[in-house]
């Protein structure tokens, strides 16, 4: 059962998850027109995982993506807010680090690096 600290917590990632995907939207359109071939099979595939709320699969994809471009601050996006819905915040820390990085302007990402770093005590 969800506390209300932790629901208002979950509302706000949600919020900022919202508020944030279309600024992501277009950096990705840029590195997309780029892509290989595999970067894109890894990119619909992680989409269609995504949508079909199969969280653990979009992420074993995105995470393959990234390798192949590690910038790619869409996939970074979605690597660490799928982990924090996940409550695996741990492991959301590293893609919104790097993305914080990579787009520190990037508000919503320092929302998450902060939930997450507040779940995990750090």
């Amino acid at each position: 059962m969800l506390t209300s600290s932790r629901l208002f917590r979950r509302f706000v990632g949600l919020l900022a998850l919202m508020l944030s995907a279309s600024s992501f939207a277009v950096a990705a359109f840029d590195q997309d027109k780029n892509a290989s071939p595999d970067f894109a099979a890894l990119v619909k595939s992680a989409e269609a995982a995504r949508e079909g709320n199969n969280f653990a699969e979009a992420i074993r994809d995105y995470r393959g993506a990234l390798k192949l471009q590690p910038d790619w601050q869409e996939g970074l996006w979605y690597v660490g807010t799928l982990e924090y819905e996940r409550d695996h915040y741990a492991e959301a820390i590293p893609a919104f680090q790097r993305l914080t990085q990579l787009a520190p302007e990037a508000g919503p990402a320092w929302n998450f690096l902060g939930l997450c770093e507040y779940e995990t005590k750090d």
